[in-house]
């Protein structure tokens, strides 16, 4: 295997293969990159793989794919919102698909690279929501990349906003104790509103920081749960980002413990809400339907290429089966990415309840 430089961002690789094909795998996001540029960049691709592709496997096998190839980058989608492209070409093949996460750049030259490595190419996702709770005051942060960036809410933020709007009879208790708890658990169950509001348009796992008497009373009213995948003890309320961020790093580094935790806690959501399917045979049903939100499937895990299944969804599509296709499960993931939705490979032990592979569909 040789490996070239192809741009500064990406690697080419030259694989020996009877079959003269190309994967590339790049970032795409004309909502946030001048169109001129991208094409420029996918130009020096695409001159890159030319070269070694001529190369490697001569005139007659190269210039098929390299037609195909042209025609491909020529006819993009520069009106997408997604953040990626993946281009898969052969002789008999041409296939683009824009997958909604971020990639790092990679080309391949030869048939052993599948969509499978496509999801390999992903940049880990490392977003995480934090609520820290205080008496009288409390704030949601987006965490991302080391930093935190306060989310405004539109309703209040502070129990002051709360006191004027009590139960009458309240106002009448003795106990000044008792006043404030009604006040502290209207408070408690605003906020609870807010955060399922803001996990609809952010499904990331959530961290709760609060003092163990106040994380406690918040933990027994929240709607919210499941989305929780630690809570905090301490009072933070009017701390600085530096110090929140310090006081969740040692959570951070053990990242993929956390993302595992939340991808159970998702298929028990899902399962709840009656949206989970699993098993191959129901989750090949439910792609069909192009409802799918989150396709979780064990890595190694492989599933048989001769299922009615598989050869009704190969059918037709030519004259065999496409090469970065291996088997079932890879056409599911084509279909996922396809209409929109996203893919990710989970511990053996996450998915052994649920034959091997479920699907979250949108709810």
């Amino acid at each position: 295997m040789k490996l070239l430089t192809a741009s500064r961002e990406s690697s080419l690789t030259r694989k020996s293969s009877q079959l003269a094909c190309i994967s590339i795998i790049a970032s795409f996001e004309p909502k946030m990159a001048p169109v001129q540029q991208l094409k420029s960049h996918l130009k020096k691709l695409q001159d890159s793989v030319e070269k070694e592709l001529l190369l490697s496997y001569g005139v007659e096998k190269a210039m098929p794919v390299l037609e195909n190839l042209q025609s491909l980058i020529s006819h993009l989608d520069y009106t997408t919102h997604r953040k990626s492209v993946a281009i898969f070409v052969s002789a008999e093949t041409s296939r683009v698909l824009y997958p909604d996460f971020e990639v790092e750049e990679k080309v391949v030259i030869g048939e052993n690279f599948g969509i499978r490595d496509l999801m390999m190419c992903r940049k880990e996702d490392g977003r995480h929501l934090v609520l820290v709770l205080g008496a009288t005051y409390s704030s949601i942060y987006l965490g991302d990349d080391g930093k935190l960036q306060k989310l405004c809410l539109n309703k209040a933020e502070s129990i002051a906003s709360f006191v004027n709007d009590v139960p009458e009879r309240v106002g009448n208790f003795s106990d000044p104790s008792e006043r404030e708890e009604v006040l502290q658990t209207k408070f408690l169950h605003h906020i609870d509103n807010s955060m399922a509001i803001i996990l609809q348009a952010y499904r990331l796992p959530l961290f709760v920081i609060g003092g163990r008497r106040l994380g406690g009373h918040f933990m027994k009213i929240t709607r919210n749960r499941q989305y929780i995948v630690s809570l905090i003890h301490g009072s933070y309320a009017e701390a600085p980002e530096h110090i929140l961020q310090g006081l969740l790093q040692p959570y951070l580094e053990n990242w993929k413990a956390i993302r595992q935790s939340y991808l159970s806690q998702e298929l028990e959501r899902a399962r709840d809400a009656r949206k989970l399917s699993w098993g191959l045979e129901a989750v090949s049903y439910a792609v069909t339907h192009k409802n799918s939100r989150l396709l979780l499937l064990e890595k190694n895990y492989c599933y048989s290429v001769d299922s009615d299944l598989f050869q009704e969804a190969t059918e037709g599509c030519s004259k065999k089966k496409p090469f970065y296709i291996g088997d079932e499960a890879d056409i599911l993931i084509e279909k996922v990415l396809q209409y929109g939705g996203d893919v990710e490979f989970a511990d053996e032990a996450l998915l052994t309840s649920y034959d091997h592979i479920a699907l979250i569909q949108y709810y």
